[in-house]
């Protein structure tokens, strides 16, 4: 079977191959797996005034995501994955990611950090879904923050964060 891609998706999936993924590029679709700190997340506090930090966002460029003459709007494939580290207070910190794309939901994950035998556990989290997006997946927003009783933790910082994404194509 022949598969016929649009001039600019082609050209796209092609320089996708060669290019290696740094915070700083936005996300092509067709695979390439993505890798960002919590140097790439802009901080999110608790009130306007406030120095309590309850989680961290990021907004990031999707490209690519385009109608063609084949296939029409593909199915995207999100996998979306994250790690949070984190100092704990009083008690384990409840903490969430959520992931949108242009206002599409894309997905939700939660999980604890906890302390086990003196050595602290970090937080893991998963998103993968399958969607048409009609053409309107142009920005990917990832939101990590606390949830619950951990949002008034003063003690509970959040040190690190390791996300990774990749964007695929199903064209079957």
């Amino acid at each position: 079977m022949v598969k016929h891609f649009t001039r600019s998706a082609l050209a796209a999936m092609l320089g996708i191959t060669a290019m290696a993924a740094s915070a700083a590029d936005p996300i092509y679709i067709g695979g390439t797996k993505y890798n960002y700190d919590i140097n790439d997340f802009t901080p999110i506090y608790a009130a306007a005034n406030s120095t309590h930090v309850i989680g961290y966002q990021a907004d990031i460029p999707v490209y690519v995501d385009e109608w063609d003459e084949f296939y029409g709007h593909p199915e995207l494939i999100f996998d979306v994955r994250g790690e949070l580290n984190a100092s704990l207070g009083t008690a384990p910190l409840k903490v969430g990611m959520s992931v949108e794309c242009s206002d599409i939901d894309i997905g939700y994950d939660a999980d604890l950090v906890f302390q086990r035998r003196n050595v602290v556990i970090p937080a893991r989290f998963s998103v993968y879904k399958r969607q048409v997006t009609e053409g309107k997946c142009k920005n990917l927003h990832v939101e990590i923050r606390k949830v619950d009783t951990s949002l008034t933790d003063t003690n509970a910082t959040i040190n690190s964060i390791s996300f990774s994404t990749i964007i695929g194509l199903n064209l079957n």
